[in-house]
């Protein structure tokens, strides 16, 4: 019987796995125990491969110039290639503890049930432009408060038009809980899935085993970050999170050939693994960045395989480790970190998505990885060009916040910035609203374009091309600034009253109550605004569908009148 608080925790992150083909599942369930990468000529034969090097065709890549072979263990041990390296359980993931659980959907403790997303929970915006999830607080999600404030992901969400929609993330992992209602919706076709452990098309993640509900939070947690983005499931790690390098080379492959935009990879090995860095070079260079955890061996050069690639990628650097952070801002005890360190993101308390549409509470850099895949789908679907796709990279890496690591002195430890990598990307223009009421479709105005502190809000026939009626919601803490972009002022209850019926117009900002505003999903594609000093409500007086008719604070209840419908400008 589970508890309530179900936590799960991550501990020993360094992990991967490696097990299939490449199209067709293979007839053969023989494990090989070495593998290696050789260079070929793009004319030669499989024939030929075999009869100068021996072994078996794992992947054949004659467009790239190289193969990856499959020995036994008697050829391994007579083979003179230098990339020889051996191949079963070369990576492993850490064990997944369970201590209780929460329950997905329904009750105060829901993570959302039927939502379209729960990006961030407490206030985040999902399912497009002008749709938010979430609300105020609605449990798991709000547990994450810190680690969003820490990388600005309600900052990114407010200026994002597309939450990573059209963006593909494989998560090469242990498989994940298809049956998950936080995955309804959200994974690609099935005929893009891939299990290279039992050598079929169902990635499930193992209903028994240390290793069991990795992959699921993996996912979940990436899908917090772009909750548009479409997940691929490629299983590589057993129950007891460990896999074999031929299958990790053949996941990285599925993804590329596939179409996968980005690649996480919370899992590595201390192994030189010269398939892996072919595979990930490989990727790489068709345009795929892959985040990988740094590892969970607590200290200065224990980085795993292939976070540490970075540092050979040079000023490209699309194969990159990600340590993790404490609620503290600090580099977390147990996170492996290097000279080859690439970035941090939070790690430590991190709720995610556990199998048997469960909740659970993580700790470990595979759970900062995918933080960093996230805003690395989000980005990529702000860009709409190949080129500018092509740049995410550098668009990554320029907006890290350096003075944190230097801050820690850790130079790699640049924490990840969301809102600034969006606004880093090219032609980003931020989004401005029309806010229109669901009683009189009418727009959420500033009376006559009026810009001086005082001018009256009231409602009008909308005019998209009209700056007066245009708006932008802008994060303060847990609530928002509702801002007119005609005078840059913002919605303040007049007098700061607690009253009924008290007057809503526009004034400077000063960080009072009375000009902080919830944002709540009513649930019907509408939303309510409530303004905190007083907990009352946006409201048309009188339910007046007039031209002109004042825009008042009232206690809520639910009507029309106090209903939104807030509509992408720009």
């Amino acid at each position: 019987m589970v508890k309530n608080n179900f936590k799960a925790i991550l501990l020993g992150l360094t992990f991967i796995v490696l097990s299939a083909c490449s199209e067709a599942p293979s007839s053969s369930d023989v494990r090989p125990y070495y593998v290696a990468t050789v260079k070929i000529d793009p004319s030669m034969t499989e024939a030929d491969i075999i009869a100068k090097y021996g072994g078996d065709i794992v992947l054949l890549k004659p467009e790239a110039g190289f193969a990856v072979l499959a020995f036994n263990q008697k050829e391994g041990e007579l083979s003179t290639l230098a990339t020889t390296t051996a191949n079963q359980n070369s990576f492993s993931a850490p064990e997944v503890s369970a201590s209780g659980s929460a329950a997905w959907g329904g009750g105060s403790a829901a993570w959302g049930g039927g939502w379209s997303a729960w990006s961030g929970g407490w206030s985040a915006w999902s399912g497009g432009f002008s749709a938010w999830s979430g609300g105020v607080s609605d449990g798991g999600p709000a547990n994450n408060r810190t680690a969003w404030e820490h990388i600005k992901l309600r900052e990114a969400h407010a200026i994002s038009r597309n939450f990573g929609e059209g963006i593909v993330v494989a998560v090469i992992d242990t498989g994940i809980d298809l049956n998950h209602p936080m995955f309804a919706g959200r994974l690609v076709a099935s005929s893009q899935w891939r299990d290279f452990i039992d050598n079929d098309y169902y990635p499930m993640e193992a209903s028994s085993g240390s290793g069991r509900g990795h992959g699921t939070a993996v996912a979940s947690i990436i899908l917090q970050i772009a909750p548009k983005a479409k997940i691929m499931p490629i299983r590589v790690l057993d129950a007891f999170g460990n896999g074999d390098t031929d299958d990790v080379a053949k996941a990285i492959d599925w993804a590329v050939t596939k179409g996968a935009h980005v690649i996480n990879m919370s899992l590595g090995t201390h192994a030189h693994d010269y398939t892996l860095f072919e595979m990930a070079t490989y990727a790489n260079n068709r345009g795929l960045m892959i985040f990988a955890s740094s590892g969970n061996d607590g200290g200065f050069g224990t980085m795993t395989q292939p976070g540490t690639y970075g540092i050979y990628n040079g000023p490209y650097m699309k194969t990159v480790g990600i340590a993790s952070i404490n609620p503290n801002r600090q580099l977390s005890s147990f996170s492996s970190y290097g000279d080859e360190l690439y970035g941090a993101a939070p790690g430590e308390s991190i709720q995610g998505a556990f199998p048997g549409s469960q909740s659970a509470s993580f700790k470990g850099t595979s759970f900062a990885t995918p933080m960093f895949t996230g805003a690395a789908a989000l980005a990529l679907g702000e860009m709409s060009s190949v080129s500018a796709r092509a740049n995410l990279s550098d668009y990554m890496s320029n907006s890290l916040d350096w003075q944190f690591a230097q801050s820690i002195g850790i130079p790699g430890a640049r924490l990840l910035n969301v809102e600034q990598l969006i606004r880093s990307l090219p032609g980003f223009s931020e989004p401005q609203y029309l806010i229109r009421s669901v009683q009189s479709n009418k727009c959420l105005e500033v009376s006559g374009a009026n810009t001086s502190n005082g001018g009256n809000i009231d409602q009008l026939t909308c005019t998209s091309t009209n700056l007066s009626h245009r708006w932008k919601l802008k994060p303060v803490g847990d609530y928002y600034q509702i801002i007119n972009v005609n005078s840059g002022r913002v919605a303040d209850v007049s007098g700061i009253s607690y009253d009924n019926g008290a007057s809503i117009h526009q004034w400077s900002y000063g960080g009072g109550n009375n000009q902080k505003w919830q944002v709540l999903t009513n649930g019907d594609g509408s939303f309510s605004f409530r303004v905190v000093h007083s907990g009352k409500c946006m409201d048309v007086y009188g339910g007046s569908s007039a031209d002109g008719a004042n825009i008042v604070q009232w206690g809520c209840h639910g009507g029309n009148n106090q209903k939104w419908r807030i509509q992408l400008a720009n």
